[in-house]
């Protein structure tokens, strides 16, 4: 009774015997020593993610070694005693939230599905018919983007959530799906091509990895959708076909997620800031930070996770290290981790000027307000304020990817010997501002890092200090040209800001008026 496909074809070599017998071997060997599972089975082996990993690959592996003339009886019920108790095991250690519980919940369907002779497989079925569905839902926030915050993987929810949705009427359970299911699917799939670099990564916030084409997500798992994915093409062809999404910049303050996006295209500047509510694990403690592509360079990406748990202690501290605020671009009191604690203020876009403005309470006793304007689709400027009677070192945090550098007073200019390059510059305003080289390190993948360069802007606040302020511009320059002259300044008169940012002799004036922002 199987009804499942697969696309992996184990038996190679004209269909040689030797891997069925290896394959048998594998299998009931590791039945003998690991089933029953008890208190003493290791947890990795016994843990819901991990069993229906294996439920899964046996599964899809199932129907090639069925072939074999030496497939007997007693393999058989060696496979689907060993398969049945792995399969109700799952039932047992669901995850309560997350990624695992919905890759488990969608297993146990495809259990059900693919072997429906077990008198357990229409209670595996009526499992995932009354969980997967509400999943949507409280995975994700309204905004299409999933609630532990990490878009790699966001990947994974589309992938499974699409599946979802495809099964569920493959087999008869269309009925089952509520209307506002396909609606936020279709939403995921937005923030994740809006989040897109012009590079074809993806953003590194969180415990994620760099090195993704988003395209290849479009590909595999919304291609059944993309009548109603008008910039599908483009995504799948990572932009050389079809037209790309209609917006370039776009805010998801529930999530807190926010994009500046010049134009679509390789040479686009693009900037994701994170502003977000406290995530699960893969999370990190980040509100306030962002990444800066420029002309065809990443110029800062994320610090990234290097390694998410170990039993060494050495592993423990540099997971620790990378998760903490001061390895963030985000502003801190004494590098003391900032609690997440976000607040949506101000979003507005026209051709030539996006303005953004959100708070974080990072700490009982002080407040963190950042104001970014994109301006001329060129420029950012960034207006950091922290208010309260907290006393002791603020500093706002900035990172490079891995390049050398040239420092001048509170200017750090990288120096990359060809193509584009950055000035990030600060304007001291109430207090005296000092520049400090901090530790830095980025990691693309797994136990791997590598030293990039790290700094901050420091002003110490008494208690009598109401407020400190940082402003500070992000300049990228196109291949061929020099530095120029960079100055700006910000004004604050009764809830009324009027940033002035001059470059090369060109003088942009922005006003944001309080009383037009939410509290």
């Amino acid at each position: 009774g199987f009804h499942g496909d697969s696309a992996i074809t184990l038996i190679a070599g004209d269909g040689d015997e030797k891997y069925f017998f290896e394959w048998r071997y594998e299998m009931a060997d590791w039945a003998a020593k690991n089933l029953p599972f008890t208190e003493q089975t290791p947890r990795f082996v016994k843990r819901g993610m991990e069993t229906y990993f294996r439920c899964e690959r046996w599964t899809q592996v199932f129907p090639y070694f069925l072939r074999s003339s030496h497939f007997d009886a007693r393999t058989l019920l060696v496979f689907l005693g060993s398969f049945h108790e792995q399969a109700e095991h799952i039932r047992t250690v669901y995850s309560t939230t997350g990624n695992h519980r919905l890759g488990e919940l969608s297993q146990v369907f495809r259990n059900g599905i693919n072997f429906p002779e077990f008198k357990k497989s229409n209670e595996w079925i009526a499992d995932a018919l009354e969980h997967l569905p509400e999943m949507m839902f409280s995975s994700t926030y309204a905004d299409g983007m999933n609630k532990e915050l990490v878009f790699s993987y966001h990947t994974m929810y589309i992938d499974l959530f699409a599946k979802t949705y495809n099964m569920f009427r493959e087999h008869g359970y269309a009925d089952r799906i509520p209307n506002a299911y396909y609606d936020r699917l279709l939403k995921m799939a937005e923030v994740y091509a809006l989040q897109s670099f012009p590079d074809n990564t993806i953003c590194q916030f969180g415990d994620a990895w760099k090195h993704r084409s988003p395209g290849t997500v479009f590909h595999k798992c919304l291609e059944p959708f993309k009548a109603d994915i008008p910039y599908f093409d483009y995504m799948v062809s990572g932009g050389n076909e079809g037209e790309p999404p209609p917006r370039r910049s776009a805010a998801y303050p529930l999530s807190g997620f926010y994009f500046f996006r010049s134009k679509w295209g390789p040479d686009a500047i693009f900037m994701p800031i994170k502003c977000s509510p406290g995530g699960m694990w893969h999370s990190q403690i980040d509100n306030g930070t962002f990444e800066l592509f420029a002309y065809g360079r990443n110029f800062m990406n994320d610090s990234g996770s290097y390694v998410y748990a170990s039993d060494s202690k050495e592993s423990q501290n540099w997971r620790t290290w990378f998760r903490s605020s001061r390895a963030h671009q985000t502003l801190t009191l004494d590098h003391r981790d900032i609690s997440l604690q976000p607040g949506h203020v101000l979003w507005k876009e026209s051709d030539d000027l996006v303005a953004l403005v959100f708070e974080n309470q990072s700490y009982s006793n002080l407040k963190h307000r950042r104001t970014v304007l994109f301006v001329d689709n060129k420029y950012f400027l960034i207006y950091d304020e922290a208010e309260g009677d907290a006393q002791g070192a603020v500093r706002i945090h900035f990172q490079l990817v891995p390049c050398e550098v040239q420092r001048r007073g509170a200017a750090v200019q990288s120096r990359f010997p060809t193509g584009p390059n950055l000035l990030v510059k600060t304007f001291p305003q109430n207090l005296p501002v000092v520049v400090e080289e901090e530790q830095g390190w980025i990691s693309y993948r797994q136990k791997e890092k590598e030293s990039r360069p790290a700094w901050s802007f420091r002003a110490d606040k008494s208690g009598a200090d109401k407020k400190v302020a940082f402003l500070t511009a992000l300049v990228p320059y196109e291949a061929g040209r020099t530095p120029e002259s960079v100055e700006a300044t910000v004004e604050v008169e009764g809830g009324a800001y009027r940033f002035a940012l001059i470059v090369a002799g060109k003088e942009y004036i922005a006003e944001l008026d309080a009383a037009s922002m939410e509290p």
